[in-house]
């Protein structure tokens, strides 16, 4: 009797197992269904809350510097799932730290208390919990919004495509299975082709 023993897939570990489900998150129909359930859930009312917060600033006139953050915060959170922020040559400069710490304390702490309880919504679920690790970028801009741009960003469909030192794991999807050669061996050590009883 000759005994084909397939080759065995590669163990994963949490974090690794965690990495394919956030790329699998990330693929179709999955990513669709993501950005649906933020914009449901969440998404609008935050989108009409800082847009109302801009218009309110603008009509204030002391908070007009603060109007164009606002209408960023509103056009990030339509969908945050594709965006990040970036800083940019200003992030440090004097003015830009002072806006900053004005920014904080009349309206960055409690707006960032919000996208908190927005990530508890999209971790009850489930399929959210990728786009509630993702708030925490936006939490980070929302704190502290001048001297950062938003650009959309590319998405890692594949453990490949993370970031360096997450993961460098094989990527299981695309594993195929290969007939055993001459020289593979079966489970019990005897060559493939011959009867390992």
């Amino acid at each position: 009797m000759v005994l084909l023993v397939p080759p065995e897939k590669p163990r994963l570990t949490l974090g690794q197992r965690w990495d394919h489900f956030c790329c699998w998150a990330n693929r179709e129909p999955q990513l669709t269904v993501r950005r649906v359930v933020w914009i449901v859930t969440v998404g609008w009312a935050l989108a009409v809350f800082y847009g109302t917060a801009a218009f309110l600033m603008a009509c204030s006139l002391v908070f007009i510097p603060f109007v164009w953050p606002a209408l960023q915060l509103a056009w990030f959170v339509l969908d945050p799932i594709c965006k990040e922020a970036v800083p940019h040559d200003r992030f440090n400069r004097p003015f830009t730290i002072a806006a900053n710490l004005v920014w904080l304390l009349f309206f960055g702490w409690t707006l960032t208390l919000l996208l908190a309880a927005a990530a508890v919504v999209q971790c009850l679920t489930i399929i959210g919990i990728p786009t509630a690790l993702a708030m925490t970028e936006f939490m980070k801009f929302t704190l502290w919004p001048f001297g950062q741009d938003i650009r959309m960003r590319h998405l890692p469909t594949t453990p490949a495509d993370l970031r360096p030192g997450r993961s460098n794991l094989p990527n299981i999807a695309n594993v195929q299975m290969e007939p055993p050669g001459p020289g593979s061996l079966s489970s019990k050590g005897a060559p493939m082709g011959e009867s390992a009883v």
